[in-house]
């Protein structure tokens, strides 16, 4: 089939990308940009990683010798145009920051799919990683469902479910819910083509709670939650509540192991013992570590650009 490929950069994109191009015809890829996109922060974690080895979506287009077009927020008519002069059999969706309007998504004539990491109905939106981690769900699970008018609401083509270990770091779910959901897209794009695909109906089903995006300045982290759920939060999300304020420029908190028994101060606040930085709990210590990155810095930095300016 003739596919055009829409993602972002990173694996849970490039991936899926690369599975689906060993087994059929790409014709363009579409990158689309993140929420808190600028110019200013695109060409600043350009020159920051200008030496990374990493495959993008930019470079992936060169490499198969195909149109690349880069979705900015306001410009979904030039995607139509995009598309319109692509014809593709398909579209696949792996990651958008933004909803597809009806003129793209029904302009192929087998319609566009989309790799959602949640078992739809539950946890439809932008952020199933986190809240899943947030309710310490025991499994989450990879859907294949094409789009429609609504969020994630489409009807579902192939799913699979998969375990939440407890203190299963983001890294580790997120790769493998990548590798599951390349293959069930591939998987997915046989049956269509062979017109032998059997699609679900799930938009009459209920989503107990929509995988929003968090607030500015929301504190999501209650310290008398027992000490298992926290760290397995915190684990698995990399949150960083004002309890993790006292970091470098460019450093951030990554999370190790818990332990029962002593405790001492206030629940949530940091300490540092011959053992190193813990956070305080009823229960016990929740033992954390201090990262340095340039991309961190590249991170505070932009954002010291913006409070200069009264952006942020």
């Amino acid at each position: 089939m003739r596919v055009l490929f829409i993602g972002q950069n990173g694996s849970f994109s490039t991936y899926p990308l690369r599975k689906i191009a060993a087994e059929h015809e790409i014709v363009g890829i579409v990158e689309s940009v993140p929420q808190k996109y600028t110019p200013m922060k695109a060409k600043l974690l350009k020159f920051l990683t200008r030496y990374n080895k990493k495959q993008t979506l930019r470079s992936l287009a060169r490499q198969m010798s195909v149109p690349y077009f880069l979705l900015q927020r306001g410009k979904k008519n030039g995607l139509a145009s995009f598309v319109k002069t692509l014809n593709p059999d398909i579209i696949c969706v792996a990651s958008m920051s933004e909803l597809l309007p009806k003129e793209v998504f029904s302009m192929p004539p087998f319609g566009t799919i989309n790799f959602h990491p949640a078992l739809l109905p539950q946890y439809r939106g932008p952020r199933s990683f986190f809240w899943q981690y947030y309710f310490m769900e025991p499994e989450t699970g990879v859907t294949i469902h094409y789009i429609d008018e609504g969020e994630d609401t489409g009807d579902i083509i192939r799913q699979k479910s998969i375990p939440i270990f407890l203190g299963m770091k983001s890294g580790e779910l997120v790769n493998e819910i990548t590798i599951i959901g390349a293959a069930l897209m591939a998987e997915a794009l046989d049956d269509i083509s062979k017109g032998t695909v059997q699609s679900v109906p799930q938009k009459h089903l209920p989503c107990p709670f929509r995988a929003r995006r968090e607030k500015k300045g929301e504190e999501l982290i209650d310290w008398n939650w027992p000490i298992e759920r926290i760290w397995h939060f915190l684990r698995g999300t990399a949150y960083q509540d004002k309890s993790f304020k006292y970091r470098l420029p460019g450093s951030s908190w990554i999370v190790r192991d818990f332990k029962k028994g002593e405790t001492d101060g206030t629940a949530g606040m940091l300490k540092i013992s011959l053992q190193g930085f813990y956070m305080t709990h009823r229960e016990g210590k929740i033992f954390v570590t201090l990262k340095w990155s340039l991309i961190d810095f590249a991170r505070d930095l932009y954002h010291f650009a913006l409070k200069l300016t009264g952006q942020d």
